[in-house]
This record gives C-alpha cells, sequence and structure tokens, in this order.
C-alpha cells in the first residue's frame, strides 16, 4: 500500500462516518451492525485512496526465466511488424509467427519439466503422495504431525494446548493487565459502578502492534486501514470494542475467516 493517498481516505472515512446522530451499539444485533457499517465505511475510503493491484498471470510455478525472455522477444518483434511496411513487414510477420510457435512449445515444455521434478522429487518414495493428491483432487490441508518429541498424540496435544493457551502469570504482565486481574478478582465495589472499559489509549496500542504487512481477512480491512482510519474513527471504534466487551459478545463478522 506504499502508493496510497492516506489523506484521501481519512476525507472519505469522514464523510461515511457522520457521528452527529450516531448512538453506542447497545445490543448484540446492534453491534453486528455497526461492524458492518464501519467495515463498508472503511472499504469505501479504501478504495477511493488505495490503488488496486493486478497479479501477473505469468507468475506460475512453471514459469522460468527463459520463458521471459522469448516472451519479450515475441513483443519487440511484434512492434517492429507493426511499425513496418511492404516485403519488410511480410518478412517479419512471418518470423513473428514462428518465434509465436517456439514460445508456445516452450510453455508446454516448461509445464512438462517442473511436473517432472515434482513427481521425481515427491512421488518417488510415496506413489500416493503430493502428485497423486493433485491428479485425483484428493488433496487435503496439512494436519498436526507427531515430532520426534511426542509419542503419543496426547503428548502432541498437550504441546500444543500449552503453547498456544499457556498458564496464567504475573511475571509479564504490565498495568493494564493487572487493571483486568483486579477487576476480575475483586469486582465492582456497588451495584452501580461502570463495568471496566478499554480506553483509547489501549486501543490505538493493539492496533498499532498488529503487523502493517499481513494479509487482510474476509473484510478487506488491514492493519495500515485502521491505523490510518484511526484520527477520523478512534470514538466510534473504542466504543465498538467496549459494547462487546460490556455485552460480552464476539461480532458474527469478526468469527468469518477466508476459506
Amino acid at each position: 500500500m506504499g502508493k496510497a493517498d492516506w489523506s484521501k481516505f481519512r476525507t472519505g472515512l469522514e464523510k461515511c462516518l457522520d457521528t452527529s446522530s450516531w448512538t453506542p451499539a447497545l445490543t448484540p444485533a446492534a453491534i453486528d451492525a455497526e461492524v458492518t457499517w464501519i467495515t463498508r465505511s472503511l472499504m469505501e475510503a479504501a478504495q477511493l485512496a488505495i490503488p488496486r493491484s493486478r497479479p501477473s498471470p505469468f507468475r506460475t510455478w512453471w514459469w522460468t526465466p527463459a520463458l521471459r525472455k522469448e516472451k519479450r522477444t515475441i513483443r519487440r518483434t511484434r512492434k517492429m511488424m507493426a511499425r513496418a511496411e511492404g516485403l519488410a513487414r511480410q518478412a517479419l510477420a512471418e518470423i513473428y509467427r514462428h518465434r509465436r510457435r517456439a514460445y508456445t512449445k516452450s510453455i508446454k515444455v516448461a509445464k512438462k519439466e517442473a511436473w517432472r521434478k515434482l513427481v521425481t522429487a515427491r512421488g518417488r518414495g510415496d506413489p500416493w503422495g503430493l502428485p497423486y493428491k493433485l491428479v485425483s483432487g484428493k488433496r487435503k490441508p496439512a494436519g498436526i504431525f507427531i515430532t520426534q518429541e511426542d509419542s503419543t498424540w496426547t503428548e502432541a496435544a498437550s504441546r500444543l494446548l500449552n503453547a498456544l493457551v499457556p498458564d496464567d502469570s504475573t511475571v509479564a504482565e504490565n498495568r493494564d493487565h493487572q487493571r483486568i486481574r483486579d477487576y476480575v478478582n475483586e469486582g465492582p465495589t456497588s451495584s452501580n459502578e461502570e463495568p471496566l472499559a478499554f480506553s483509547q489509549e489501549e486501543i490505538k496500542n493493539a492496533i498499532w502492534r498488529c503487523a502493517k504487512k499481513k494479509a487482510p481477512g474476509e473484510d478487506g480491512v488491514t492493519a495500515e486501514i485502521l491505523r490510518a482510519a484511526w484520527v477520523s474513527a478512534k470514538e466510534r471504534l473504542t466504543a465498538l470494542y467496549n459494547s462487546c466487551l460490556k455485552e460480552s459478545y464476539f461480532p458474527k463478522a469478526w468469527t468469518k475467516i477466508l476459506p
């Protein structure tokens, strides 16, 4: 997103996020509607300011530098043919057709060679491995493998659980963590006390901790977009997260992942 016009993005976002008649969401249905509205506003502003990049159709597993060189040669020949006249044009047309046929043949050879290397490397030891699965359409997502450190699935699952959900510890706890821990342990001092809420600084720090160059989810919102939107949408984003916290609700749109 190096070519993004973030000032234009903020201007477009401010037009979408009209907070004059806005009130915080107080129910799960209202939270879902708010998430949809904010996401749509972010993406509408992004479409105005962020140019779309088109991936090259030649970024394929069988593409080689030799094919790239042949392709450039064909392009030059075609341009020369377009500028030529008379007999010179006819001669260049014949050269162009010859090079075009050779280029097409080179592509077929490159595909065949790439497939041969894959089958040789992957299929020699396991005839029912990756090549077979690719051809038969039976390739499945990678599962959890038992390493040499584990002798049973129970040990592997236990090690994975400890890595993903470590034991609660106060060793690396910061001030925000301590505040939440105190609130959970002690609870509100009275029934009229407001529940614990996120501050704008906490939300901002969480957004800024997100890696910038990461692929977005289904909604298309990246960390860079959230950073650029912070000045214009910080009140609305903070209110949204606090509504989720207060209602103990996780918006449905945030549970979706790309297939």
